[in-house]
């Protein structure tokens, strides 16, 4: 399932399908072991429904007037339109950038051939589309935005949520690269039931949920990363979400979860047999 966090013991599972075009990559890592994240394939991107293709058929305004102007000189010995050869660089998916230099590093590059249309007025209009709800900060979490220039970056789309790029690829006309982003919760907060919020920092909250009085879902910074499958209240235990290591001092996220073989339900964690029981008593009548 797409965003899905998995246990990888050895980190074997890094790079497998974990559904349609999507993939296991390393979340964190710690003593050889990994936790594993769901997420869209190498020239795929996040949609309502999963994870799609991308399709980069379509240019800038900028580039299709490049395409116009070298028309007497880019066709190549092949027959091949070189102006239609794109650059889209890969291997930035879920990254979170502090700053648009080393967003402008992507790892590897890779060019294929395309068909360049000259649909100005499209891109014109999905810039726009793409900008309305960011101006007004209704974006969901998680949308994705091709059309937004780099600048961007860090701009809010909406409550506790901000822009993140996840790829990009270059200009040929500015030399400058062009930005794939993304609507995450911004820093200090975490996605819950499709919505951002808060990590614990009040130190009396904080200190209550590592006692074990967590409310669902919940999220707190653990410094020293010793709170993962720890009790944290009835039916629940913590899930690591993040590792970070920073001076050679370990800190982590952890959320607290229902344990395995338990769901949630108005807010509690309840036994997976006593709702399949609910549901078929519900039935019977």
């Amino acid at each position: 399932m797409l965003n899905e966090l998995i246990n990888d013991s050895g980190c074997r599972l890094v790079g497998s399908s974990c559904g349609e075009n999507m993939v296991l990559e390393i979340f964190s890592k710690l003593n050889g072991s990994c936790v594993d994240k769901c997420v869209c394939a190498y020239n795929s991107v996040e949609n309502d429904i999963g994870c799609v293709k991308c399709d980069w058929e379509e240019e800038d305004v900028d580039d299709a007037d490049d395409n116009n102007d070298d028309s007497d000189n880019s066709v190549n010995d092949d027959g091949v339109d070189d102006n239609a050869y794109l650059t889209a660089s890969i291997s930035m998916k879920g990254y979170r950038s502090s700053g648009i230099a080393s967003a402008s590093k992507p790892t590897r590059l890779l060019n294929y051939p395309v068909v360049v249309k000259n649909s100005s007025g499209k891109i014109e209009k999905r810039k726009e589309n793409e900008m309305r709800c960011i101006q007004s900060g209704t974006c969901k979490l998680n949308e994705i935005f091709h059309e937004l220039d780099c600048a961007q970056l860090g701009r809010s789309c909406g409550p506790n949520m901000e822009l993140g790029v996840i790829d990009t690829r270059p200009s040929r006309k500015s030399k400058s690269w062009k930005c794939v982003m993304q609507c995450q919760c911004a820093y200090g907060y975490i996605e819950t039931n499709n919505r951002c919020t808060e990590i614990a920092k009040n130190e009396k909250e904080r200190m209550n949920c590592m006692r074990g009085r967590c409310s669902l879902n919940e999220a707190v910074q653990d410094n020293g990363c010793s709170l993962k499958d720890q009790f944290c209240g009835q039916n629940m235990k913590f899930a690591l979400i993040k590792q970070s290591t920073y001076r050679n001092h370990i800190s982590c996220i952890v959320q607290c979860k229902y344990e395995e073989g338990f769901e949630e339900e108005n807010g509690q964690c309840i036994r997976e047999y006593v709702r399949n029981s609910k549901r078929k008593n519900s039935v019977s009548f």
